[in-house]
């Protein structure tokens, strides 16, 4: 058996041996697989990049002091205020923090009857919001929320960002919420206590 020069399917020669020729030729299948590869290797590097920048998000969250002691603050004030019974010691301005799913800290207790600044900080990765529903209103499941519920909310708040509502509570409990869709379903909830 001779062998030809010319490329072409019987040969033993591959297109990109052709004599005189230094084009790489692919076929339909090499192309594909080619653009399959391309593909998946920018979705995984851009899947690394926001793993990346959420670690470090949640990295830098964790790590403000400030952020910590004004949590402890609150609750410090807020069980002080429990325990002695006194309405003196519970704090006229409170520091939240929504996350995924909760507020921190958790259920806080603030003089009934005085203006009360609460200020929420979105310290997670997605959308969150606090609405405070009426003394005594309480829901077990999104679909039991009504808007007439509603006492006072935030704006829904991106992550990173903040806002501040000024309340004055008669004595009682309060539920707090976040009905940004699923959040309060995934545990999103908790107490805010006037006394």
């Amino acid at each position: 058996m001779t062998k030809t020069n010319s490329p072409n399917p019987g040969s033993d020669q591959s297109p990109a041996e052709a004599p005189g020729s230094s084009e790489v030729f692919l076929g339909a299948g090499q192309t594909l697989w080619l653009a399959v590869v391309t593909v998946v290797s920018v979705a995984a590097l851009a899947l690394a990049i926001i793993a990346v920048v959420l670690v470090y998000d949640d990295d830098d969250g964790g790590s403000s002091s400030e952020g910590a002691s004004s949590d402890d603050s609150s609750s410090e004030g807020s069980s002080s205020g429990s325990d002695s019974g006194s309405d003196s010691s519970a704090p006229t301005s409170v520091d939240l923090s929504a996350i995924e799913f909760a507020f921190e800290p958790g259920s806080v207790t603030v003089e009934a009857g005085s203006d009360v600044e609460i200020n929420v900080l979105n310290d997670g990765a997605v959308d969150h919001e606090l609405v405070i529903l009426n003394a005594g209103e309480r829901i077990t499941a999104e679909a039991d929320f009504d808007e007439s519920m509603v006492l006072d909310r935030t704006k829904v708040l991106e992550a990173g960002a903040s806002d501040s509502i000024t309340v004055n509570l008669e004595p009682g409990t309060y539920q707090i919420v976040c009905l940004v869709p699923g959040h309060f379903s995934a545990g999103m909830e908790d107490e805010l206590e006037a006394s």
